[in-house]
């Protein structure tokens, strides 16, 4: 992503440097960045899931145990 933010600003430059451009560089930085949250968030519930996986399992040896 960083790349086309830069590639974006680097094409930017040598057509003058419109107004247009500009915009489109601030557009393609703000989505970047939701794109990064987007992803940390995806990274946060992984952890969840993983911990509620381990507490399944937890309640399947109590379930073990109950039936002893």
């Amino acid at each position: 992503m960083a790349s086309l933010v830069g590639s974006v600003k680097n094409s930017q430059q040598l057509q003058g440097g419109s107004g247009t451009g500009v915009v489109v560089v601030a557009v393609v930085e703000v989505v970047v960045d939701v794109v990064e949250v987007v992803l940390e968030v995806v990274d946060e519930v992984e952890v969840v899931l993983e911990v509620v996986d381990e507490i399944e399992v937890v309640l399947e040896v109590v379930d073990e145990v109950e039936a002893l």
